[in-house]
């Protein structure tokens, strides 16, 4: 089930079109330790969806620890 609405969407495109340049959303998970990751990750997947100047990459804090590491995030 969408979590935004059309007219939220819309609103979100008119605001997004001025980006200048692409921009990276990096979304790090933890699947049995986050309660809200699925929810935050549906929202994510939403709004980069309206703006081909929006990419989304979803990583897995353990599995990803490496990257996680150099990316300054430690937890959840």
């Amino acid at each position: 089930m969408p979590m935004l609405d059309e007219d939220t969407k819309a609103q979100l495109r008119e605001e997004l079109a001025r980006l200048e340049g692409p921009v990276s959303v990096v979304f790090f998970t933890q699947p049995f330790a986050c309660g809200d990751c699925a929810d935050q990750q549906t929202l994510l997947e939403e709004v980069t969806a309206l703006s081909p100047k929006l990419s989304l990459r979803v990583l897995e804090l353990t599995k990803d620890a490496a990257e996680a590491k150099a990316l300054g995030v430690r937890r959840v």
